[in-house]
């Protein structure tokens, strides 16, 4: 049954309001809530599965070669985040992604999240919506870094901020993406798990710091639609927000533990389906089944809707060597979840280009290729391009979602001046946890991202860190490599 909307229909039963409310907030962080803040305190590296520490290591390496691209390629974005975080002073905690800046953890988590998130070519677990890698990543980088704590920690705290934001982000799902942005909303809760972690905190302050942050929750989709350095922030203000409750729990605040199965709280606020018990639902399978190999590792630097389009609209074009004075125009077509999400034809800047499926297709049949040069600035104004765009018409066919219920499929039909047509489906593109990338494409990606920024011989020095993060003992040589 789900929760009333409204508190006014609570019986207390002679008790005081506020002790009766303290009281079930107490009984309910004992319950679902109680239990994963448990479990995510209780990681250890050194007892997770070879896969799962795997997977996390491919993460951290992702969202950190994500970074250290996004610093280079993204100044419009980067330089006011840095100029921001350096302004404030501060105890030198946590270092800056790219440079030997040292800033107080939660600003370092503020600005490293922000960067990560510049290019869209960062990790998304797709059952939430959610590009949590920027924000877990930043934040137990920071925490490990305060913390003096080892690789080992780095890769559990990881693991710790999928395993919360995953668990609790598929109980308000599908109804919670309809009007947040669930990098944000549920990025905050990732990252107060993961600094938790980072810093070493008990089952009891890690559930302080989660409702802190769940508590803190929001992030519209505005940025998401508009493409400004509000959906880059978002990233960078969840890992802040994270690192800022787990900060406040070591210093022994008693925050809001109850909060997410509260009768006002975070059910109760960020939920169309309002119903806390869901939850106990999702923690059957803790220890068993691992949020991080649920995660998506991108082959393309924009949103994930067009992925599947993208693959299918290069493999025909290179198929039957369409010019693209031969393409009349080209349909794409998707599920009904993602009808009308990213259809841009009027993209404004480079990352709102990176939202527009649109534009995506388009670079797509005439490059034969989407990558990091695809979206290089002023191409997004290119008169070509533009024009091509509008051959591109998005579809919405429910067909697909019942052909794969759970994959993010599209359909690519392209049809040719002389009135041939042209068919690819592609249910789960590259990268898809279910198809992911190999290694040796993985490596490839990280060596691409970093080359933007660093030289041959630092960004090898960088990736060989992160090839062994899991056996050092600080972060401090990892850290270093960073720095140009």
């Amino acid at each position: 049954m789900s929760i009333p909307r409204t508190a006014s229909n609570l019986s207390y039963g002679g008790i005081g309001k506020e002790h009766h409310l303290a009281e079930t907030a107490r009984k309910r962080a004992e319950g679902g809530a109680g239990r994963l803040a448990e479990f995510a305190a209780g990681i250890e590296c050194a007892g997770l599965p070879a896969e799962v520490v795997g997977r996390a290591k491919q993460l951290v390496s992702d969202a950190l070669a994500c970074g250290v691209a996004g610093y280079t390629i993204a100044p419009e974005i980067v330089a006011p985040i840095r100029r921001y975080v350096l302004g404030m002073g501060g105890a030198s905690e946590a270092a800056l992604l790219v440079g030997s800046e040292r800033v107080p953890a939660p600003l370092a988590g503020l600005a490293n999240g922000t960067v990560i998130h510049t290019i869209d070519y960062d990790d998304i677990h797709l059952p939430t919506i959610g590009h949590f890698g920027a924000p877990v990543v930043a934040s137990a980088l920071a925490a490990v870094e305060r913390s003096g704590g080892s690789g080992a920690d780095l890769v559990a705290a990881v693991v710790a901020g999928f395993e919360v934001a995953g668990r609790i982000g598929r109980s308000v799902m599908p109804g919670h993406y309809q009007r947040w942005h669930s990098t944000s909303s549920l990025g905050g809760i990732a990252a107060a798990a993961a600094a938790a972690r980072g810093f070493g905190l008990d089952a009891e302050r890690t559930a302080i710091a989660i409702g802190f942050a769940a508590d803190d929750a929001g992030g519209t989709r505005y940025g998401t639609k508009v493409g400004d350095i509000s959906k880059s922030l978002h990233a960078g203000s969840a890992a802040f927000k994270g690192l800022q409750g787990a900060l406040l729990a070591e210093a022994g605040a008693k925050g809001p533990a109850g909060v997410l199965e509260h009768p006002v709280g975070f059910y109760w606020a960020y939920s169309e389906e309002g119903e806390p018990g869901r939850l106990a639902g999702e923690l059957e399978s803790l220890g068993t089944v691992w949020e991080v190999m649920e995660v998506d590792i991108k082959a393309y630097p924009c949103i994930f809707a067009a992925h599947s389009a993208i693959e299918a609209t290069v493999e025909i074009v290179r198929e039957r060597s369409l010019r693209l004075e031969d393409i009349e125009g080209i349909t794409v077509r998707y599920p009904h979840f993602s009808d009308q999400h990213g259809v841009n034809y009027e993209p404004g800047s480079v990352m709102a280009a990176r939202l527009s499926i649109p534009f995506c297709v388009a670079v797509a049949a005439m490059d034969r290729e989407v990558g990091l040069a695809q979206f290089e600035h002023g191409r997004f104004e290119d008169g070509e391009t533009r024009a091509f765009m509008r051959r591109v018409v998005c579809e919405s066919d429910r067909s697909l979602k019942e052909r794969y219920p759970d994959a993010p499929a599209a359909e690519v039909i392209v049809k040719t001046t002389p009135g041939e047509r042209y068919h690819e489906e592609v249910a789960r593109p590259r990268g898809n946890h279910e198809r992911p990338l190999t290694d040796a494409e993985h490596r490839r990606k990280l060596e691409d991202l970093l080359g933007w920024t660093l030289d041959g011989p630092a960004a090898r020095d960088l990736l060989d860190y992160l090839s062994r993060v899991e056996q050092l003992e600080s972060l401090d040589g990892l850290v270093g490599s960073l720095s140009r």
